[in-house]
């Protein structure tokens, strides 16, 4: 079985049965990286990836992101900071009352619902789909996102894999 480091790609701990199966962890260079709980520097560990990261906290605030997610969401550290992913993300049902989480549509939404079973679990997500019904911006409604989540102390990495513009019709 071939295992590869969800985060950087690299081969880890790989078997010579299966070659053909992967499976996907994290490699000790990354969770060394990661365990910013004993005073490592998280910002500066996510800000070496090329994919966008936010970090999320026990009550799904957003608390940071690295600069590519920052970049591409168009946002600074204050405006992420303490935000629920729908308000980040810009997620259409997170001007509804009630906000981020508390809509109707808000059960089921894949991004909320990995990032807390992630935070639940510790069980780790790899390239999960989602799609983002966005507030209109530059005439792009609706994102297809792979994302995938692992759990570090009291914290959930959320990993943007891969975005692009819907194909789907909005229904706002």
């Amino acid at each position: 079985m071939l295992n590869l480091c969800a985060w950087c790609g690299t081969e880890i701990n790989s078997t010579e049965t299966d070659l053909h199966l992967v499976s996907h962890g994290i490699c000790d260079k990354c969770k060394s990286n990661i365990d910013f709980q004993h005073g490592g520097p998280l910002e500066k560990f996510i800000d070496t990836l090329a994919t966008p990261v936010l970090v999320i906290d026990g009550d799904c605030n957003v608390q940071m992101a690295n600069q590519r997610a920052l970049e591409i969401l168009g946002k600074t550290p204050e405006t992420i900071r303490g935000f629920k992913p729908g308000v980040v993300f810009e997620c259409a049902y997170a001007r509804l009352p009630g906000g981020c989480g508390k809509t109707v549509h808000c059960s089921g939404c894949s991004i909320r619902n990995t990032v807390t079973g992630t935070m639940n679990t510790g069980a780790s997500v790899n390239k999960f789909p989602a799609y983002l019904n966005r507030t209109p911006k530059d005439s792009i409604n609706g994102m297809d996102l792979l994302i995938s989540t692992i759990k570090s102390g009291s914290f959930v990495l959320l990993k943007v894999d891969d975005i692009k513009p819907s194909q789907r019709k909005s229904d706002q």
